[in-house]
């Protein structure tokens, strides 16, 4: 699903279209969301990790990457930031149950 979000984020980047970092935000959360309705372990705990390294992360990019307003400059960012989302999550939900 990132992949084809990713995807739909560069063709509206390349046609100068303002709704990258909207499609990417939503399809991201969509998708974690449904992972976590699923049942995937430590679910909730993985999906809030995740908003919050992919906002930190969001911080990060914008300070780094100058305000110049170009299309390419928040796909990338926010390409970016949800990798890193992703990646906590998939890191998170995939940890060992802690037995008693």
């Amino acid at each position: 699903m990132w992949l084809f979000l990713l995807a739909v984020g560069a063709c509206a980047a390349a046609l100068g279209w303002e709704t990258v970092s909207l499609t990417l935000l939503v399809g991201t959360v969509c998708a974690m969301f449904d992972e976590v309705t699923l049942g995937v372990r430590h679910g909730w705990p993985a999906f809030v990790a995740a908003l919050v390294v992919g906002r930190g992360v969001d911080r990060l990019g914008r300070a780094a990457v100058p305000g110049s307003g170009s299309p390419w400059d928040e796909f990338c960012v926010n390409a970016l930031c949800t990798a890193a989302a992703l990646v906590t999550f998939v890191g998170v939900s995939r940890l060992r149950w802690r037995r008693r």
